[in-house]
């Protein structure tokens, strides 16, 4: 299968790629910064990067095409030393959701 996992570089995707990839599966990773995303270079090799922000309008050009299962694995809340704990937007799972539906318009 061709898997979308966001949220990659999170606490839950970090320890879900290495199982996707061992069970033969092609993954996109989806990440804000591909910088931060720390894989190994023998696992940056079997994995397709897709930088995204889903916090901004997406260009449906770059999104990846053929996925056939997504991982949402965005964390709900941010932190900021000025603000303290907040929630994100409720517009970022329709940020989500409207790639998903172009990419499998069935």
């Amino acid at each position: 299968m061709r898997i979308l996992l966001t949220g990659a570089n999170g606490y839950v995707g970090r320890r879900l790629l290495p199982e996707l990839l061992s069970q033969g599966h092609e993954v996109v990773c989806c990440v804000r910064d591909k910088n931060r995303l720390g894989l190994d270079k023998a696992t940056l090799e079997k994995v397709t990067l897709w930088e995204v922000d889903f916090l901004h309008p997406i260009d449906l050009d770059n999104i990846p095409k053929q996925i056939d299962v997504a991982y949402y694995l965005i964390h709900s809340m941010t932190s900021s030393i000025s603000l303290g704990l907040t929630l994100l937007p409720p517009t970022l799972i329709i940020s989500f959701i409207l790639p998903v539906k172009y990419i499998n318009p069935s």
